[in-house]
């Protein structure tokens, strides 16, 4: 216990910037078309960075590997390794649950939505390719 009080200057900072960029990727309006462009061609990816939640693990992790903070100490080094992440993993969740209830975001467009643009896009594309193809036509028929 005296670990873990000793590592809170450590912990709590990581914690919520763990929660802030897990957010800012996960629900910030800046990124937004980059989680869409991944929803639409990479399905799976897509999804993962539309959860803060599934996002602050990931993020945990990389911070584990940079900050080492070992929350328990035991004679299992990978077992203190698992604990101390999962420890900041429900920190950073409550960091997210505070946010987001504090902050009200805009939902991203379901994947329907992002097919529905998509088909609409290239709908537009075809329908531009045939007009420019009509005016050369109408330019060759003034010629003769």
């Amino acid at each position: 216990m005296k670990d873990f009080i000793g590592l809170l200057p450590l912990i709590i900072p990581l914690c919520i910037a763990s929660a802030a960029i897990a957010i800012t990727l996960t629900k910030g309006k800046i990124f937004q078309s980059q989680r869409n462009w991944l929803r639409m061609n990479f399905p799976w990816f897509g999804k993962l960075l539309s959860c803060a939640y599934c996002t602050s693990h990931w993020i945990v992790f990389i911070a584990m590997i940079f900050y080492h903070p070992i929350v328990v100490r035991s004679n299992y080094y990978l077992v203190d390794i698992i604990v101390s992440a999962f420890c900041l993993v429900g920190i950073t969740a409550i960091c997210i649950g505070l946010v987001t209830v504090l902050i009200k975001f805009e939902p991203d467009l379901t994947t329907e939505e992002l097919n529905l643009v998509k088909k609409m896009a290239n709908a537009l594309k075809d329908a531009k390719e045939l007009i420019e193809k009509q005016k050369s036509e109408i330019a060759t028929l003034k010629e003769t």
